[in-house]
Protein backbone atom coordinates (compact mmCIF):
# COMPACT_ATOMS: atom_id res chain seq x y z
CA UNK A 1 0.00 0.00 0.00
CA UNK A 2 1.38 3.70 -0.93
CA UNK A 3 1.59 5.80 1.72
CA UNK A 4 -0.61 9.42 1.04
CA UNK A 5 0.11 12.81 1.63
CA UNK A 6 -2.29 14.67 3.66
CA UNK A 7 -3.57 18.15 3.82
CA UNK A 8 -5.87 19.46 6.10
CA UNK A 9 -6.35 23.64 5.29
CA UNK A 10 -8.15 25.91 7.52
CA UNK A 11 -11.69 27.29 6.08
CA UNK A 12 -10.99 29.29 2.67
CA UNK A 13 -12.70 31.54 0.15
CA UNK A 14 -13.67 29.45 -2.88
CA UNK A 15 -11.56 30.50 -5.28
CA UNK A 16 -8.65 29.95 -2.99
CA UNK A 17 -9.77 26.36 -2.82
CA UNK A 18 -10.35 25.77 -6.06
CA UNK A 19 -6.97 27.25 -7.00
CA UNK A 20 -5.19 25.21 -4.50
CA UNK A 21 -7.05 21.84 -6.46
CA UNK A 22 -6.14 23.03 -9.38
CA UNK A 23 -1.93 23.98 -8.76
CA UNK A 24 -2.01 20.35 -7.03
CA UNK A 25 -3.18 18.53 -9.96
CA UNK A 26 -1.25 20.42 -11.95
CA UNK A 27 2.28 19.61 -10.47
CA UNK A 28 1.30 16.03 -9.79
CA UNK A 29 3.31 13.64 -11.94
CA UNK A 30 2.78 10.12 -12.77
CA UNK A 31 4.33 7.72 -10.09
CA UNK A 32 4.34 10.57 -7.39
CA UNK A 33 2.55 10.67 -4.09
CA UNK A 34 -0.83 10.62 -4.23
CA UNK A 35 -3.00 13.34 -2.37
CA UNK A 36 -5.84 13.63 -0.26
CA UNK A 37 -7.07 17.28 0.73
CA UNK A 38 -9.85 18.47 3.17
CA UNK A 39 -10.91 21.52 3.37
CA UNK A 40 -13.73 23.51 3.99
CA UNK A 41 -15.31 26.83 3.32
CA UNK A 42 -15.43 30.66 4.95
CA UNK A 43 -18.52 31.52 3.51
CA UNK A 44 -21.43 29.73 1.92
CA UNK A 45 -19.94 29.13 -1.73
CA UNK A 46 -21.82 27.81 -5.11
CA UNK A 47 -19.75 25.84 -7.17
CA UNK A 48 -20.96 24.90 -10.17
CA UNK A 49 -19.43 22.08 -12.42
CA UNK A 50 -17.35 22.53 -15.64
CA UNK A 51 -19.28 21.75 -18.01
CA UNK A 52 -22.96 23.08 -16.16
CA UNK A 53 -24.78 25.86 -17.82
CA UNK A 54 -24.97 29.00 -15.43
CA UNK A 55 -28.24 29.63 -16.58
CA UNK A 56 -30.01 26.40 -16.34
CA UNK A 57 -31.69 26.22 -12.82
CA UNK A 58 -29.16 28.60 -11.14
CA UNK A 59 -30.98 31.29 -9.49
CA UNK A 60 -28.72 34.26 -10.12
CA UNK A 61 -30.87 37.13 -8.52
CA UNK A 62 -31.15 35.08 -5.27
CA UNK A 63 -27.03 34.44 -4.94
CA UNK A 64 -26.46 38.21 -5.41
CA UNK A 65 -29.13 39.12 -2.79
CA UNK A 66 -27.69 36.13 -0.18
CA UNK A 67 -24.25 37.48 -1.60
CA UNK A 68 -23.07 33.88 -2.34
CA UNK A 69 -20.32 33.80 -4.67
CA UNK A 70 -20.13 31.28 -7.67
CA UNK A 71 -17.32 29.18 -8.58
CA UNK A 72 -16.54 26.69 -11.19
CA UNK A 73 -15.44 23.50 -10.24
CA UNK A 74 -12.51 21.30 -12.70
CA UNK A 75 -14.63 18.59 -12.17
CA UNK A 76 -18.15 17.92 -13.61
CA UNK A 77 -21.12 17.69 -12.00
CA UNK A 78 -24.54 20.07 -10.53
CA UNK A 79 -24.07 22.88 -8.60
CA UNK A 80 -23.08 22.67 -5.03
CA UNK A 81 -23.93 24.68 -2.21
CA UNK A 82 -20.87 24.59 0.01
CA UNK A 83 -21.26 25.95 3.42
CA UNK A 84 -20.62 23.76 6.68
CA UNK A 85 -19.71 20.88 5.06
CA UNK A 86 -16.17 19.08 4.59
CA UNK A 87 -14.82 18.64 1.23
CA UNK A 88 -12.04 16.56 -0.03
CA UNK A 89 -9.88 16.44 -2.65
CA UNK A 90 -7.99 13.14 -4.32
CA UNK A 91 -5.42 13.50 -6.75
CA UNK A 92 -3.25 10.35 -7.94
CA UNK A 93 -3.53 7.37 -10.30
CA UNK A 94 -6.32 5.03 -10.70
CA UNK A 95 -3.99 2.75 -9.24
CA UNK A 96 -3.62 4.63 -6.11
CA UNK A 97 -7.48 4.09 -5.16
Amino acid sequence: MKNWRLIEDPPQSGPFNMAVDFQLLEQFKPGKTPIFRLYSWQRPTLSLGRNEKIDEGINLDSCRKQRIPLIRRMTGGKAVLHHSDLTYAIIGELGDL
